[in-house]
């Protein structure tokens, strides 16, 4: 107003205009300001308030006669204790989305260091790790997050090939848990395994994830309630699931019919046609 000093840009029902989005959004810029203002003064209060309750329990220490250095050692530990506990986790942490797209960057991590990997054991100890995160995050999935989104979704398609890619990846994780196959067979499995997953995460990032923000849910909510169930899993493991019983009623047969294939394919070609007299 001081620019234009109390007249509009335009004449006629234009210059209301611009004038009324003008004011809002100056509104805004005070009351942003305002807020962050708040939060300042609240976390600075939150802080000097936690010292205060540390120096009273400070004291109390050097009365029952601890040295110096045992009190600086308590202060700093209570004080870290404490304000941890003061200052919330942003709600961007536990929304359900970032969440799953945090766990996609975890395994084609994986991915990338076994493909780099030249070590034998190390390239053991990566199947292992990337193993139990599929299993992991598959069970979050298949359990809380895809059951809410299919509810809201009027478009199924992209959740049923979502379900089939996981059934394909369960498969191959199985014969993985179950087979006893040479080195190579593994990794040529577990190669064949990150191409799969890697497929998947691009068709959830690129199709659902976007479908999904349109849709009036609370990923807030979701994110904690699959937060919650993913710190179960990893302390009391993942329930076993069909696929495994597919693979171990069968286990050996599909690496015995490949070698036999293979065996046949090499007899036929070493034998050579008799010629007549």
């Amino acid at each position: 107003m001081l620019l234009t000093r109390y007249q509009l840009l335009y004449p006629g029902w234009r210059g209301y205009v611009i004038g009324e989005f003008a004011l809002v959004w100056v509104s805004n810029q005070y009351i942003s300001i305002y807020n962050r203002l708040r939060l300042t003064i609240r976390n600075e209060r939150v802080e000097i308030e936690t010292k205060e309750q540390i120096r009273e329990q400070t004291k109390s220490r050097a009365a029952d006669g601890r040295s110096i250095a045992g009190l600086q050692t308590g202060f700093n530990t209570d004080f870290d204790s404490l304000k941890e506990i003061t200052m919330s986790k942003p709600k961007a942490e536990a929304n359900a989305i970032s969440m799953l797209k945090k766990d996609h960057e975890t395994v084609k991590g994986l991915f990338d260091k076994f493909e780099g990997s030249e070590n034998a054991a190390e390239k053991q100890k990566i199947i292992s790790e990337a193993v139990q995160e599929l299993k992991i995050h598959a069970t979050i999935e298949e359990e809380i997050f895809y059951p809410a989104v299919r509810g809201e979704m009027e478009e199924q398609d992209v959740m049923n090939e979502a379900e089939v890619e996981h059934h394909v990846a369960r498969m191959l994780i199985a014969e993985l848990d179950e087979s006893n196959d040479d080195e190579e067979y593994q990794n040529a499995r577990f190669k064949v395994l990150s191409e799969a997953v890697r497929h998947h995460i691009k068709e959830e990032e690129g199709q659902m994830f976007p479908q999904i923000k349109d849709l009036d849910m609370d990923l807030d909510t979701l994110g904690e309630q699959m937060m919650q169930r993913k710190e179960e899993l990893q302390a009391e493991g993942v329930p076993e699931d069909s696929e495994h019983g597919m693979v171990a009623a069968n286990s050996g047969k599909m690496r015995e019919r490949t070698t036999m294939a293979a065996g046949e394919r090499k007899t036929t070609t070493r034998k050579q046609p008799s010629r007549k007299k």
